[in-house]
């Protein structure tokens, strides 16, 4: 009698409840379009059971932003050290700025003026889907009330909601942080309305359960900006109210070159990272707060968080700071902060990035390196910071954090 051997299984018969285990624990976009590639099984998989959002990818600028030959941007993936292309629409190339970020994929981007383009034409597009958001004339452009089609340098733009809801307002940095301007998508009319002459220069912006809140530079301080809208139908600031917040520590020394801070939410609060030096090391490294207090008193302070938990932190200057729960496997570690430099490299600091002083590797020839602090201890050798990672950019232009779609 002969005993027949065991049918193999296939790979397209594995029980959904496993497949969706599996697809839980790839952050990666790149790995879940390998996943939904698998065969018709695995693909369905993909809809039965959503995952958490794909870890942030790196979206860098082209190799050489002068020329139009490369039509595409280069995402860099920190989970499996990949880089992705993504095609841009050609209309696009003239974009030399990207100035903010959003949820499923959705980037802000500007042109920077020249002699023959005095204004700054602003366009919402998704490079993943190739859907653009169409702007009226007036919504492309921020100029300065007192002299007419002169135009502010945006340095950054955030979103209220997604770009596709008629109802999203559009929050901008302009010339310099100096200023804040709206603009609503639903009111084409409107354009954009702005706010701030008086005010100390603001480091970064956030939408908080409604809320715009702005965080200075140096003094850390909190703004909450309230929205009306005028006769137009536009967004506009009716009220700033610096709130009482008191700040435990402060760096050593503040210069524009040694400084940078970033605001976002964490776990239902309100969160600061602070990237200076703090100690006579003279060594820039991260402390994050959380804003504690209580709303009743309006007394709140700057309360030290020393572990992020299971969240990572993705921090930039242009594009929209963000804690993010990590799997617990993968080449992005929880407890850690990753974040973009927002200033290039010179040929200088190239030089010294280089050198055996800095632990650093070059990603996708050289064009950008990465700068690993493990361990931060302060003097007294008692306490260990939240360990950090750097991506500085050798070109002309800051690589950005972006938001992939579910996929």
């Amino acid at each position: 009698m002969e005993l027949s051997s065991p049918s193999a299984v296939q790979w397209s018969d594995l029980p959904d409840e496993l497949l969706g285990l599996v697809r839980s624990k790839v952050a990666s976009l790149r790995g879940r379009v390998l996943f939904a590639a698998i065969c018709r099984s695995w693909r369905a998989a993909v809809w039965l059971h959503p995952a958490p959002p794909a870890l942030p990818l790196l979206l860098l600028s082209p190799r050489d932003w002068r020329t139009t030959e490369e039509r595409s941007r280069r995402l860099y993936c920190p989970e499996d050290d990949s880089i992705l292309r993504v095609p841009l629409p050609s209309r696009l190339n003239s974009a030399l700025w990207i100035n903010g970020s959003y949820d499923g994929g959705w980037i802000a981007t500007t042109t920077s003026p020249t002699p023959s383009v005095s204004l700054s034409p602003i366009m919402i597009m998704n490079p993943f889907s190739g859907a653009e958001v169409t702007l009226s004339k007036k919504q492309t452009t921020i100029s300065c009330p007192r002299n007419e089609g002169c135009p502010f340098i945006i340095w950054k733009i955030i979103f209220s909601e997604a770009p596709t809801s008629s109802s999203c307002i559009l929050a901008a940095m302009a010339s310099g942080g100096c200023k804040i301007a709206l603009c609503r998508i639903g009111c084409p009319d409107g354009g954009w309305t702005l706010e701030g002459y008086d005010m100390e220069r603001l480091e970064d912006i956030i939408f908080f359960r409604g809320d715009l809140y702005g965080l200075t530079r140096f003094s850390e301080s909190l703004f909450r900006f309230d929205i009306g809208v005028n006769d137009d139908g536009a967004p506009v600031v009716i009220a700033t109210h610096r709130l009482d917040v008191q700040m435990c520590d402060r760096p050593m020394t503040k210069s524009f070159h040694n400084y940078s801070a970033y605001i976002f939410e964490l776990r239902g609060k309100i969160a600061m990272a602070v990237n200076a030096i703090w100690t006579q090391n003279g060594r820039r490294s991260f402390r994050v707060y959380e804003l504690a207090g209580d709303d009743c008193t309006h007394i709140y302070k700057w309360s030290e968080l020393h572990n992020l938990g299971d969240y990572a932190l993705f921090l930039g200057s242009r594009s929209s700071s963000k804690a993010v729960h990590v799997p617990t496997c993968g080449g992005v570690e929880k407890n850690h902060i990753y974040y973009s430099n927002n200033r290039c490299l010179s040929a200088k600091q190239e030089k010294e990035f280089r050198g055996e002083s800095y632990l650093t590797r070059p990603v996708d020839g050289d064009t950008m390196y990465v700068r690993e602090d493990r361990s931060v201890v302060t003097d007294d050798g008692d306490m260990v910071r939240i360990p950090s990672v750097g991506y500085y950019s050798l070109g002309s232009l800051v690589p950005m954090w972006c938001f992939p779609p579910d996929m």
